[in-house]
């Protein structure tokens, strides 16, 4: 690993002020303004799914509630059949 990376600092210490090197740069800046935006869009996935999950959880407290509402209301119907 070492060796990679003098490899790798000799070589872009060659290729300094070269038009290699200011290619390399424009690639890297293009490749860091993907990450960013792919780490932006992620932000907004997961924003999304906790918005997804919160509404999920409403739907099904208020399914409860229906159901809930409705077996009174059955018990109340059995109540009043049987007086």
């Amino acid at each position: 690993m070492a060796t990679e990376i003098a490899d790798g600092r000799a070589h872009a210490d060659r290729a300094a002020g070269t038009p290699v090197e200011a290619s390399v740069n424009a690639k890297l800046t293009e490749l860091t303004d993907q990450l960013e935006l792919i780490a932006h869009e992620q932000s907004w996935v997961e924003e999304d799914i906790r918005l997804e999950l919160a509404q999920l959880t409403i739907a099904d407290a208020e399914t409860e509630s229906v159901d809930a509402q409705n077996r009174a209301q059955d018990w109340l119907d059995d109540e009043w059949r049987n007086q």
